[in-house]
Order: structure tokens, then sequence, then C-alpha cells
């Protein structure tokens, strides 16, 4: 059983047939500009690019992202379709949920940067950037030094006491 993946604009973008990838899959274009979420194919030769079995939606936020393919006998491969896409729909969300971490993580380390190591700053670009993370300018913060040249490897642990405390939040800026 062949699985392909399909973008949003019917290109199969992963597949274990690489000669398929980057090919126009014209059901998946189907699926994702149309009202149908599944279309099942009986023949290999109805559709260009199109092998028989199941072709499935797949969502982020309520909205059609892609197409999960797997070929086969309908009845057999359609609940591995379901749960193949319930996967790819929970990866996908917990790929975007890391990537927005680490660019919110990355937008601190700047401010940070900016507001200790640079001269030439405006006081109106700090106040930008700190309401872009959802800073408040009303709070007093207060920097604090730690140095663990002794034991380096506990600096793991301490990060992670001080942001389980019920005292840090998320105007804090570690």
């Amino acid at each position: 059983c062949a699985l392909p993946i399909l973008d949003d604009k019917g290109i199969i973008i992963a597949s274990k047939t690489d000669g398929r990838i980057g090919t126009f899959h014209e059901i998946a274009f189907q699926i994702i500009n149309g009202e149908a979420d599944l279309i099942i194919v009986d023949n290999d030769e109805d559709y260009l690019g199109v092998k028989a079995g199941v072709n499935m939606a797949f969502f982020y936020k309520n909205k059609k992202v892609g197409v999960v393919g797997i070929t086969g006998d309908p009845d057999e491969i359609k609940p591995i379709a379901l749960i193949i896409k319930m996967s790819i729909e929970t990866m996908l969300e917990y790929e975007l949920y890391k990537e927005k971490r680490y660019q919110r993580r990355n937008m601190k380390e700047q401010l940070l940067f900016r507001i200790l190591y640079r001269n030439d700053v405006d006081e109106k670009d700090i106040l930008v950037d700190a309401g872009k993370l959802g800073l408040r300018e009303d709070l007093i913060r207060v920097p604090i030094y730690m140095s663990v040249i002794d034991k380096p490897d506990m600096l793991p642990n301490i990060m992670s006491t001080i942001r389980s405390s019920r005292y840090h939040s998320k105007q804090d800026l570690m």
C-alpha cells in the first residue's frame, strides 16, 4: 500500500515512490478545492496521477491543508487512512506549536540582547517588541544573575524549577 501526502495544490509532497513526488494528483486537488473530504477511487486509470484507494483531507484549525492517499482495497484501508489522517493532524499541530514557541523564545532573546548590549536602541522600538511578546510595560522587572560555574549541569534543573514556580509568569523574560 502506497501512502502519498499531498499539499493544498494537489501536488504529491511525500511518497514511498520517489517518482511520484512533485507530480499532480487530480483527486487531492478536487478534495482541497471542493466540498468532499473523502474520495474513494476504484480504478488507477480514472484520474491523473491517482491510484485506486482512499484519499482523505486533513485539517489544521478546521481548514483543509492537505490530503493523505492510501492505495489498496478501500474497505480494508479506510480505517488505516483515518488513523494516518489523525496522526498527521496531531503532528502538524504539534510542529506548528513548537515553531511558535521557538519564534517567541527567539524574539525574547533578541529583545534581551538589544536591552543589554546595544547602546543605540530607541525605547519606542523596545516597547514595540515587548508589545509583540505581550509584555506589559507597567511592570517592574529586576534582572537576576546566577552563576553555576562549579556545576553547569545544574542550570537546566534550576531554570526548570524557576519556570514551574507559582511566581513565574509569561511576563518574565527567561
